[in-house]
């Protein structure tokens, strides 16, 4: 089926009745392809030609959303049916990872393009917390959930471990680079 108006193709539309396929298309202001198999919608496109905006949707076995403005992925999240995994990716000034299975964040991480920043945090049996800025580890903080056990690690100028158990200090030690000074507790 093919609609036009003023010799300007406004809706178009393909069923393959061989396997079900119906492919639709409509550019009005935008481009929308929807890619359709016995009534399910495998992937799903638009293009608003105003702003330069795409939108890619693929749910084959995973569900998959990716958002560009003039070429560059502004969004993008994927949703995995088999086992609950969700993946967001959004790099507007700075670009974060958040990781999901059964709607509990399992591992997030974000860069921050202006200053260089790296936070990466992962809660698999432990939180762990790790700063970055330009490579190199500013703060580092792990705590074991199993045990109670934290352990801090800040090396602004000097190295501090702390290592904590239900809340009480068991173990302190800082190094001083400055004039390589030591203290353990």
């Amino acid at each position: 089926m093919l609609r036009k108006v003023n010799g300007e193709c406004l809706q178009y539309k393909t069923i393959d009745k061989r396997n079900g396929l119906t492919i639709d298309y409509s550019p009005i202001n935008s481009e929308f392809l929807l890619r359709k198999v016995n009534g399910e919608c495998l992937q799903h496109k638009t293009i608003d030609k105003r702003s330069g905006l795409t939108i890619d949707y693929s749910p084959i076995n995973s569900e998959f959303l990716l958002r560009k403005v003039n070429g560059e992925c502004l969004q993008h999240k994927k949703i995995d049916k088999r086992n609950g995994l969700t993946i967001d990716y959004s790099p507007i000034n700075s670009e974060s990872l958040l990781r999901k299975v059964n709607g509990e964040c399992l591992q997030h991480k974000t860069i921050d393009k202006r200053s260089g920043l790296t936070i990466d945090y992962s809660r698999i049996n432990s939180e762990l917390l790790l700063r970055k800025v330009n490579g190199e580890c500013l703060q580092h903080k792990t705590i074991d959930k199993r045990n109670g056990l934290t352990l801090d690690y800040s090396p602004i100028n000097s190295e501090f471990l702390l290592r904590k158990v239900n809340g009480e200090c068991l173990q302190y030690k800082k190094i001083d680079k400055r004039s390589e000074f030591t203290i353990d507790n």
